[in-house]
């Protein structure tokens, strides 16, 4: 008897342990603040392991490929319901009518920034941009997951990536323009480490002045 106390305490310690660590990592749906995917999706995500792992290894490669493959998960009508009630000021119908410098939507290309109804000319930059505006459905996070981008059926997470026209900066000296990344919310399914609809900083293309070296 004594020599099987020990060992089967040991296990028990050990599965009580791994328990508790799960536990920590599991969403939970019955709190407010989580909104928690199902098994189906779950496992819908594990199945698409290939599919993860050639978007985080190809992404920048091929943005526009990659950023509009067809999402892994189908959010339920339950889901959806909770997302625009809690984070509803993220969806647009339409893009957004006012862009810094000139950009470019459906094949047109428009300048200027609009203010209310009236448009007046646009200032000069100092680092000219091509801005597009996309309902993407896939993008990274600052910390290298893949993310599938919530879109609705009628309302969407329009992200501005950026180029710059031109890496000579207007007018500033010793200033040159280059792309660069920035972090920006959004609301998303991270389909690598994550089990939920949260809102996690995702990174996009910007135009930015630096000192010339």
């Amino acid at each position: 008897m004594a020599n099987w106390t020990k060992p089967r305490l040991v296990l028990f310690s050990l599965v009580f342990a791994f328990s508790i660590e799960v536990a920590k990592s599991v969403c939970n749906p019955l709190a407010v603040s989580e909104l928690c995917l199902d098994s189906q999706q779950l496992n819908k995500i594990s199945l698409d392991a290939p599919v993860r792992l050639d978007i985080r290894t190809n992404y920048y490669t091929d943005v526009a490929h990659y950023s509009k493959l067809a999402p892994i998960v189908t959010l339920t009508p339950q889901q959806i319901a909770l997302i625009q009630d809690k984070y509803g000021a993220f969806f647009k119908p339409t893009p957004p009518a006012a862009v810094p410098s000139s950009y470019v939507y459906g094949g047109t290309v428009h300048g200027g920034l609009t203010v209310g109804r009236r448009r007046r000319q646009a200032e000069p930059y100092v680092c000219p941009s091509t801005g597009v505006y996309s309902d993407i459905n896939f993008c990274i996070s600052a910390a290298g997951d893949v993310l599938q981008m919530v879109q609705l059926a009628d309302a969407f997470q329009w992200v501005l990536t950026e180029t710059c026209q031109d890496p000579a900066a207007n007018g500033v000296p010793n200033t040159i323009c280059v792309d660069r990344i920035r972090n920006i919310p959004a609301v998303v399914v991270n389909v690598d480490n994550g089990d939920s609809v949260a809102v996690e900083m995702i990174q996009v293309s910007c135009c930015a002045a630096r000192e010339a070296t």
